[in-house]
């Protein structure tokens, strides 16, 4: 990309609560100019005395993307009781810095409201998992990051007792947690990955409520820490010899993302058929390896619904291009994926 045209999104979030409760945020990213910064405030885009760079070429993202950080702060924000028994409300603005590490430190409120909305504030962003470093010139750099919280009391009870119920399901290293689980109790550095599955990724859901017998309608939140990922490792591959991961930090990702996975899928699966003539239909569940190429490998079926449609979707499956492999510690690894495949009958 041109250096003229180059693009720095910075982005903005704002996380409204309801009473004691979060509701849906708002992103905001605001394309500005690299030049015009440069002309403006010309050491904007270079190191303070300690090394932290205000602006810089490809910001730091949380695992996820910005849904993924909603999703953290939403569900672990907590309105203090002082601030809605006073009726405090109102937007604070806090800084951190995301080193070249990905670790969050120097949190620190910069627009403060009430102490104890700022202290709850600088709480939650301080138990962050590890960021995606951003980049300076191809090179991992610290940089400072800038995030609104916008606290905001509605006085309706019922609401309140609603809001607190709707809560996902929480899965930490294979195991469900209770629901007054705070990502707080965690030590943000023992965290391997952190995936969040909303309430529209009903077929995900509903295998996880199939696995583990609990309700999914909120949708759920999956927990690893490093220790754990570490552990689930240790199964080797016969084919390579080498370790085959159940979880790493940086998942397999298909090219274009899940929306091309699904219309690969839909665009060359053939319905059975004998399966069509017997009104045969359902979800065969398979699971294969993604190795550190990219190959596709090891195709099985843990879940089945008759012999011809599990067969036709291995053979899709088998027939995926080359993905995006996974990655562990930085390095390209063999990872285990699930994938339902879905046949309907009209």
């Amino acid at each position: 990309m041109q250096q003229l045209k180059l693009l720095l999104f910075i982005p903005m979030l704002f996380v409204c609560i309801c009473s004691a409760n979060a509701q849906a945020p708002v992103y905001k990213s605001v394309p500005v100019s690299t030049d015009s910064i440069r002309k403006a405030k010309p050491d904007l885009d270079r190191p303070d005395k300690n090394g932290i760079y205000q602006v810089i070429e490809k910001m730091p993202q949380f695992p996820g993307g910005e849904k993924a950080l909603l999703d953290f702060i939403s569900h672990n924000l907590k309105y203090p009781i002082d601030a809605q028994e006073k009726g405090i409300q109102g937007r604070i603005v806090v800084r951190f810095v995301v080193t070249k590490t990905g670790k969050v430190e120097n949190v620190e409120t910069v627009r403060a409201l009430y102490p104890s909305l700022d202290k709850e504030g600088v709480r939650v962003v301080s138990t962050l998992p590890d960021w995606i470093p951003g980049e300076q010139k191809g090179e991992k750099v610290s940089v400072y990051y800038v995030l609104p919280i916008t606290y905001k009391l509605d006085g309706n009870s019922k609401s309140q007792a609603l809001d607190q119920a709707k809560k996902p399901l929480i899965i930490l290293d294979g195991e469900i947690v209770a629901k007054d689980f705070s990502f707080a109790t965690l030590n943000k550095d023992s965290i391997s990955s952190v995936d969040v599955i909303r309430a529209d990724k009903k077929e995900k859901l509903e295998e996880l409520a199939t696995k583990f017998s609990a309700n999914t309608e909120n949708g759920a939140i999956i927990i690893v820490t490093k220790k754990q990922a570490r552990l689930k490792g240790l199964g080797k591959s016969p084919a390579t010899n080498e370790l085959t991961y159940d979880v790493v930090e940086q998942m397999p990702r298909y090219p274009g993302g899940e929306e091309a996975l699904m219309n690969y899928i839909a665009k060359n699966l053939k319905y059975p058929v004998e399966a069509q003539q017997k009104g045969i239909q359902g979800r065969v569940i398979l699971r294969f390896v993604v190795s550190n190429t990219g190959k596709t490998t090891k195709v099985e079926v843990i879940r089945s619904v008759s012999p011809a449609l599990d067969a036709e979707a291995v053979r899709v499956v088998e027939s995926l291009p080359d993905w995006i492999p996974g990655k562990q510690n930085g390095v390209k690894v063999n990872v285990y994926y699930t994938l339902p495949v879905s046949f309907r009958l009209k």
